[in-house]
């Protein structure tokens, strides 16, 4: 499938639209037998409202209060319906460790940097290796 896409932030609503694509598009396993998971529809429901949930907290913040990050989605330019998502974040590491600092122990650390991070990626199935 070909589809010419727009970058925007996410809006709250367009969150729950990314983790559907984010969570149909892990590999689920159980990591104590190597065996994929079988989840059924009300697997993936629950896991989307956990992630919807966790999208919100991560990346709707008042400016001004803590580090910058934002969420991104590519929207289809002819049908608006998100085809991908990735998370844009600024985080603090100590510069002489290369530990990752959360925001409160990171007042405490005077080597420490500001380091763009991506996190969250997913492309829906019928678009990866699009380019």
């Amino acid at each position: 499938a070909n589809a010419d896409v727009l970058w925007a932030g996410a809006t709250s609503e367009d969150y729950a639209k990314a983790t559907a694509i984010a969570v149909r598009a892990l590999k689920w396993d159980d990591s104590a037998s190597g065996v994929n998971m079988n989840f059924t529809e009300d697997d993936f429901n629950f896991l989307e409202k956990s992630e919807t949930e966790r999208y919100s907290e991560i990346y709707t913040r008042v400016a001004g209060l803590g580090l910058q990050r934002t969420l991104l989605v590519a929207k289809d330019f002819a049908t608006g319906e998100i085809r991908g998502c990735v998370g844009c974040e600024v985080q603090y590491f100590n510069q002489t460790t290369g530990e990752r600092l959360d925001e409160k122990s990171a007042r405490f650390v005077d080597t420490k940097i500001e380091l763009p991070v991506l996190s969250d990626l997913a492309v829906d199935p019928p678009f990866r290796g699009k380019g």
